[in-house]
């Protein structure tokens, strides 16, 4: 089973918009690096906990979230995209995420 385009351009959607808890429940999220957020999430209730909901206590809002690429093999959808934002203190918290 193949997930259809009009799916995939939902799921787009709503990462380019930083809607993120409008996401299916069933996905995978990874974040490369060494910092405390650094990991792999594998349900929502923990990527919030640990990863949007503390960033959303050092970070400006207007979120910015630019897709790079879209892969689709079987079943798994990926996007690749990169993010920016301003943190508080005002530097610049930008990052790529897959």
């Amino acid at each position: 089973m193949t997930i259809n385009p009009k799916i995939q351009q939902q799921i787009i959607n709503y990462l380019q918009q930083c809607r993120f808890r409008a996401l299916c429940d069933d996905f995978l999220w990874t974040i490369k690096g060494s910092s405390i957020l650094s990991g792999t999430y594998y349900n929502k209730e923990e990527f919030f906990s640990k990863v949007i909901d503390r960033l959303s206590n050092v970070l400006l809002p207007g979120w910015k979230m630019h897709v790079l690429g879209t892969y689709l093999t079987d079943n798994t959808f990926i996007v690749e995209m990169r993010g920016e934002v301003t943190a508080k203190n005002g530097k610049d918290y930008n990052n790529e995420y897959c």
